[in-house]
């Protein structure tokens, strides 16, 4: 799967301090892998409400940054069913985060 990012958005969301967005990016980094951690936990224990509310917060985040691909992927967790998400979803969506934290962070830091 191809990651894709919405740099325009990206690119408006920096304007003149991408000093400051990096910051942001880097910590995002650190909290969007939480987040990956704490989905694969709630599907484990069969958690569905929270496997949908941290699902969400993750969408949320990944596209306030234009990681389109991202909040697609995780827009499709949403919506499937617990019993559904595989090892392998997880594991994809794993891939598209650090690939798309990469990019925009390569991008937003040059």
């Amino acid at each position: 799967m191809n990651v894709e990012i919405d740099k325009f958005h990206l690119l408006t969301l920096v304007g003149d301090d991408a000093e400051a967005v990096g910051v942001v990016l880097e910590e995002f980094g650190e909290s969007g892998l939480a987040l990956v951690d704490l989905m694969a936990a709630a599907r484990s224990q069969g958690d569905t409400e929270e496997f949908r509310a941290v699902t969400h917060q993750l969408k949320g985040a990944g596209g306030m940054f234009g990681m389109l691909t991202l909040h697609v992927v995780c827009e499709q967790l949403e919506s499937t069913k617990l019993v559904d998400v595989t090892e392998g979803k997880e594991a994809e969506l794993r891939r598209v985060f650090m690939k798309s934290h990469q990019l925009v962070t390569d991008l937003v830091l040059g």
